[in-house]
């Protein structure tokens, strides 16, 4: 009888739904990994995930967060007011004297916090407020990574602040839900009372991260819904306690670790390929190196041809001009002495030709013939010769024709002998000129 009954109802389509949303209760699902989804802004596939931790357990816990001591944000009272806690549980816990003592850099810190669902969307969060200062530039993706160091997201933010993302400007408080969990009835199950939130450091490991909160492997992956080992540096990380944490010392992230020294050695690479790859950077070089000379080379060549090839221009210009101009102006190299011909054709002229000296052949020039040809008093007997000009000094004609009186032209003696005579004798003869000035 009851067996019939137990088979009628496991048959009964109200029995399998209820059995269905039983199975699919958030209350029995554990919290995904955001796996770097937080990293892009605009991307909003991902809301499920990255606007926070989905509310399945109770609807406020206690819960821990951490972070690790930076300037400004370095003793208990700078963080508790920037992650909304207490100062005075966070100097507790971390077993710091004061509230104003000064936390190594780089160590990390833990903070108690109240986790509830909020937000409108069924997320568990704990609720922080920073005032934008104005300082600097900042946005919801600087403000969730890099002060809140990534215990929130550019998405959650954006998702519940009325403020867009271009409008920021200094004095705008900003809601910033930090991310947070409470145990689900599974964990609860298993003895885990808290959730707490970590931050991925480089070289950290689902093992390390569960060795160092005296937690498990399996919890810790079962509790972020991994498939794989595979976490990103700087995402936060859920890690179920039994116990309420203490102090957590740990060397920090960012100055090299101990187990980080070897990377620092210059890894093994394959025989031959550490050769073989700086083989081929000498050999670019070298050919770089020589294809810049090359090219030197053949400029300076180019240069100095197209100088060289100028010069013998010029060179070959100027020599046909001096041809063109000695071709059009003739000149003498020498100066020679005037030539003046006789005209021996006339008998009557003889005996007076005989009577002067035989140097009369070499006249000088005087002005009395010279007047004689403007006042038409031809003498008896003109004699023509070719004056040469001056070797290049100026354009001239090749020669012009001059009319001594032969009569007149004697030598310089003779001149001024009859010169002294004709003065004397008759004051209607015409003076003589010395005989030294020629017209040019």
């Amino acid at each position: 009888m009851a067996a019939r009954t137990l088979h009628a109802l496991s048959t009964s389509p109200l029995f399998l739904l209820l059995l269905f949303f039983a199975a699919s209760s958030p209350t029995k699902a554990q919290q995904p990994y955001v796996n770097n989804h937080q990293l892009d802004c605009e991307n909003r596939d991902f809301d499920n995930i990255t606007n926070g931790f989905t509310c399945n357990g109770p609807r406020s816990c206690r819960s821990y967060l951490t972070f690790w001591s930076l300037p400004p944000y370095n003793t208990p009272n700078s963080i508790a007011t920037l992650l909304n806690a207490s100062a005075a549980e966070i100097q507790t816990l971390n077993n710091l004297t004061s509230l104003t003592t000064v936390i190594p850099t780089r160590r990390l810190v833990v903070i108690p916090t109240t986790c509830s669902c909020s937000g409108g969307g069924g997320f568990y969060q704990h609720n922080a407020t920073y005032r934008l200062s104005g300082e600097r530039q900042e946005t919801y993706f600087s403000i969730a990574n890099d002060t809140y160091q990534a215990l929130s997201t550019c998405q959650a933010m954006m998702s519940q602040n009325p403020y867009g993302e271009r409008n920021l400007t200094a004095g705008l408080n900003l809601l910033v839900p930090l991310r947070c969990a409470c145990p689900t009835a599974n964990q609860t199950a298993a003895g885990f009372r808290y959730l707490l939130t970590y931050l991925v450091a480089q070289g950290d490991s689902v093992s390390a991260i569960a060795e160092m909160f005296r937690s498990s492997t399996p919890a810790v992956s079962s509790g972020n819904e991994l498939t794989s080992d595979n976490i990103y540096f700087f995402t936060p990380l859920l890690v179920p306690l039994r116990t309420e944490p203490t102090r957590i010392v740990i060397t920090p992230p960012s100055p090299t670790p101990p187990v980080a020294t070897p990377p620092q050695s210059p890894p093994v690479d394959p025989p031959g390929g550490s050769s073989s790859s700086h083989k081929w950077i000498y050999i670019g070089v070298g050919i770089g190196a020589g294809l810049l000379l090359l090219i030197s080379i053949l400029s300076l060549y180019f240069c100095y041809y197209k100088r060289r090839s100028k010069t013998s221009s010029l060179i070959e210009q100027n020599k046909l001009t001096d041809s063109s101009t000695k071709q059009s102006l003739p000149t003498t190299s020498s100066r020679s002495p005037l030539a003046v011909y006789k005209d021996t054709t006339s008998g009557d002229q003889t005996e007076t030709d005989k009577s002067k000296p035989e140097f009369g052949s070499w006249l000088m020039l005087g002005g009395r013939a010279e007047r004689n040809k403007e006042n038409n008093a031809l003498p008896g007997k003109w004699a023509a010769f070719k004056v040469p000009q001056k070797p290049i000094v100026r354009a001239a004609a090749s020669s012009f024709e001059v009319f001594v009186d032969e009569k007149e032209c004697t030598d310089e003696r003779v001149q001024k002998k009859k010169k002294s005579e004709t003065i004397s004798s008759s004051s209607n003869v015409l003076p003589l000129n010395d005989g030294r000035e020629i017209k040019k």
